[in-house]
C-alpha cells in the first residue's frame, strides 16, 4: 500500500509539472515574438491560448493607460510663459486627443479580437501612440518627464501587442 501511495504521489507531482509547463509554454508561445518577453509574459498572465493572452495584455494596457489620465492636465503648468495662448491651447488639445486616441485604439482592439478582425486589430494597434503629444511639446521646447515616460511605456505596450497579434499568424 505504501508503494502505491508513493507512485500515486509521483504521478500527481509529474502531472502537476506537466500541466504547469504547458501553461508556461503557452504564455511563452503567445509572447515568443515580443521584444520585451518579460513584460509580455507578465501582462499575458500565463495565458493558455492566444486569445486569452492578447485579451489579458489589452486589458492590462487599458488599466495602465487610464492611470495616466492626468498627464494632459499637467501640460499647462510646464508651458513657457512667452508662448501664445493659441499655441498653448493647440498643444493641450493635441495631448488630450493623443491620450484619448490611445484609449480608443485599445478599446477598439479589444472588439477586433472578439470579432476575429485581425487586419483591423493590427491597424489599430499600430496607431497606439502618444507621440503626437510629445512631438508637439518638443516643438516648443517643453520637456514634460511624465509625458515622455508615458509615451515610452505606451510604445512598449504597443510593440508587445503587435508582436502578440503577429503570433496569431504563426498558429
Amino acid at each position: 500500500m505504501a508503494f502505491f501511495n508513493i507512485n500515486k504521489s509521483i504521478v500527481v507531482f509529474t502531472f502537476s509539472l506537466l500541466a504547469m509547463s504547458i501553461v508556461l509554454s503557452s504564455a511563452e508561445d503567445v509572447c515568443s515574438l515580443a521584444d520585451d518577453h518579460v513584460l509580455c509574459t507578465q501582462l499575458a498572465k500565463h495565458a493558455n491560448n492566444w486569445k486569452v493572452g492578447i485579451d489579458n495584455i489589452l486589458a492590462s494596457s487599458l488599466v495602465m493607460t487610464k492611470k495616466a489620465e492626468s498627464i494632459p492636465s499637467l501640460i499647462d503648468a510646464h508651458m513657457p510663459t512667452q508662448l501664445q495662448p493659441v499655441s498653448k491651447e493647440s498643444i493641450e488639445s493635441t495631448c488630450k486627443e493623443a491620450y484619448d486616441n490611445v484609449i480608443y485604439n485599445l478599446q477598439e482592439s479589444m472588439k477586433f479580437v472578439k470579432n476575429g478582425d485581425f487586419g483591423s486589430l493590427k491597424t489599430y494597434l499600430s496607431a497606439v501612440s502618444f507621440s503626437d503629444c510629445t512631438d508637439a511639446l518638443g516643438e516648443f521646447g517643453v520637456d514634460l518627464v511624465e509625458a515622455n515616460q508615458f509615451s515610452t511605456e505606451i510604445n512598449k505596450l504597443a510593440s508587445t501587442l503587435l508582436a502578440v497579434a503577429d503570433e496569431k499568424k504563426q498558429h
